[in-house]
């Protein structure tokens, strides 16, 4: 089974319920992603069940991916600056190692992406579901954030991009991060302080 077939296999079903217990819709929906991922797992047989609620994914159905409960033209949170790292072939859980890993794979040209992320995005307004990697996503659907790492909302269209492509646009998230998080707030600083 691909995630195109996936995809319709939960389309097909029409009773998901997004609990609304919450005035926050963020809330609600990360209440509601328990539920979901167990009903998906009855639907698609996973290849291993989630254990614990702080795993890497919230599914397992082929190769790991993420379920995002969203609003459609709303951002959420997606990719965690060390996901991202290690799309790229980083390893490190800080930005002491993940730099130092940075260094060593840019200078023996190992930089290279060496997995996608999937996401399961469910629409609370049409309640489908598009299944997508981050590098099918068009630019205008994904957004760094300094605090939060790379956000995505549901897309209405996916792009192909070539190996190189996908790369490129991994490799400037990485780039675009480090620059929002660590170097321009350190410029400001050392302005601030030595000018």
């Amino acid at each position: 089974m691909n995630y195109k077939d996936i995809e319709e296999k939960l389309n097909e079903c029409q009773n998901w319920v997004v609990t609304n217990k919450s005035d926050d819709g963020r809330v609600n929906s990360q209440d509601s992603e328990s539920e979901f991922c167990l009903k998906i797992n009855q639907i698609v047989p996973p290849k291993k069940y989630k254990t614990k609620n702080r795993e890497k994914f919230d599914l397992y159905l082929i190769d790991g991916e993420d379920l995002k409960i969203v609003e459609p033209e709303n951002f959420t949170n997606t990719v965690s600056f060390t996901k991202l790292a290690s799309m790229l072939n980083i390893s490190g859980t800080n930005n002491k190692s993940i730099a130092n890993s940075y260094r060593k794979q840019k200078e023996s040209k190992k930089l290279n992406l060496v997995k996608d992320y999937v996401i399961i995005f469910f629409c609370k307004k049409t309640k489908r579901f598009k299944i997508c990697s981050l590098t099918e996503l068009p630019i205008d659907c994904i957004t760094v954030n300094p605090s939060n790492g790379i956000q995505t909302k549901m897309p209405s269209h996916t792009v192909y991009r070539t190996d190189s492509e996908k790369f490129e646009l991994i490799h400037g998230l990485f780039i675009e991060y480090i620059n929002k998080r660590i170097l321009n707030p350190a410029k400001n600083w050392e302005n601030l302080i030595n000018g």
